[in-house]
C-alpha cells in the first residue's frame, strides 16, 4: 500500500521563503518521524520518502550542520 501526503506551499503579495530551506527543514522532520516510525514493533517496510518538486535538490546531510 502506499499513501501520499501532500504540502502545498503557496505565496501571495510577498517574495516566497527560499524554497531549498524550507525542502531541508521538511526533510529533517521526515527524517524524525522514519526514526519514531523505526522504534515501534511493526513488521513489514514502513518508510517515508520526501519527494521534492521537479529541479530541487536537497544538500547532503553534512552540509545541513
Amino acid at each position: 500500500m502506499e499513501l501520499e501526503y501532500k504540502i502545498i506551499y503557496k505565496i501571495d503579495g510577498d517574495i516566497p521563503i527560499n524554497p531549498s530551506w524550507i525542502g531541508e527543514q521538511l526533510n529533517v522532520s521526515v527524517q524524525a518521524l522514519q526514526k519514531e516510525i523505526n522504534k515501534k514493533n511493526l513488521t513489514g517496510v514502513h518508510k517515508l520518502e520526501l519527494k521534492l518538486p521537479e529541479g530541487w535538490t536537497l544538500k547532503p546531510a553534512s552540509a545541513q550542520a
